[in-house]
């Protein structure tokens, strides 16, 4: 277990517990992905994975995520669904109810984090996590895990639960799709064809450098590929700018997409929230985002 140093009684309810912990720290550190990475590095078992102290497992949840991985050798992570919880705050269940498609898990974080276990050997080739990142460093676990050829498996299962509060990262969309940005752009620059789709990526968001070190690679993915994941990742893009009320960016990041990619355009159905975006003042945007979650 480790603890960033806290100030609160949560030594105290940590002692009580001292004899079943395997290992046990509380000491300033640089932020979650570091405290994670001293976790990590402790860690022995076949599966691993992380759980903040706001979370829970659901009882038969470590049953079934090993029975998976028997049943999956090839396996390099399991995922699931989470619940989402928390004082004033409506219950939601998240996840894929589908099997996705590689570009799919490359584009942006497609389930909880809490909800997610690693075979040892899938986490040896994708960590330490990037202490760089403090909203993407699951995601970039999960692209490099994919990126070295490891498989995914889903569940439709509820594996956790993931408390919402004022201060959740959860709460705070635009920060954690600037930062998958930062890792798809990673991502497209690696392959052969893909750096059109990443200087694209760049032109389009606000960030004025972004990691140029690619990833080392381990599958293919041709152009059909690489174009699919560009454009789901700008899908994403516009729904987080729409649903925090950044109406210059989603604005911008939609009429790129009716230009360069107009089939893909009418397609996801972009016309309506662009009509919206250009009639509708921004407090009634707000009450649709309002009675619509």
């Amino acid at each position: 277990m480790i603890d960033g140093g806290s100030s609160d009684n949560t030594l105290n309810v940590i002692e009580t517990y001292r004899p079943h912990l395997h290992y046990f720290i509380s000491e300033k550190d640089s932020g979650q992905s570091e405290a994670i990475n001293k976790g990590l590095r402790q860690a022995t078992g076949d599966i691993v994975t992380w759980l903040n102290s706001d979370d829970y497992y659901e009882p038969d949840t470590l049953e079934q995520v090993a029975q998976l991985f028997r049943n999956n050798p090839d396996a390099g992570f399991v995922h699931g669904k989470a619940r989402l919880f928390g004082k004033n705050k409506k219950d939601i269940v998240v996840g894929t109810d589908r099997n996705l498609q590689i570009h799919e898990y490359l584009a942006y974080m497609r389930f909880p984090q809490p909800a997610s276990f690693f075979r040892k050997e899938a986490m040896a080739a994708a960590g330490p996590l990037n202490e760089q990142l403090h909203y993407a460093m699951d995601f970039e676990l999960v692209v490099k895990s994919l990126l070295s050829g490891f498989k995914p498996v889903r569940s439709s299962s509820v594996f956790a639960h993931y408390r919402l509060h004022e201060n959740s990262k959860t709460n705070h969309d635009l920060r954690f799709i600037e930062e998958w940005s930062r890792v798809v752009f990673r991502v497209l620059s690696s392959f052969a064809g893909g750096e059109k789709y990443a200087e694209q990526l760049k032109l389009l968001t606000s960030m004025e450098i972004m990691d140029s070190k690619i990833f080392d690679l381990k599958v293919r993915l041709n152009d059909d590929v690489l174009r699919a994941l560009f454009l789901e990742h700008l899908h994403i893009r516009f729904h987080y700018q729409y649903r925090a009320l950044q109406v210059k960016d989603a604005k911008q990041t939609a009429a790129y997409i009716r230009k360069n990619y107009p089939r893909e355009f009418a397609e996801k159905g972009y016309g309506k929230y662009t009509t919206r975006l250009k009639i509708l003042p921004t407090f009634v945007l707000a009450l649709l985002r309002k009675f619509s979650t």
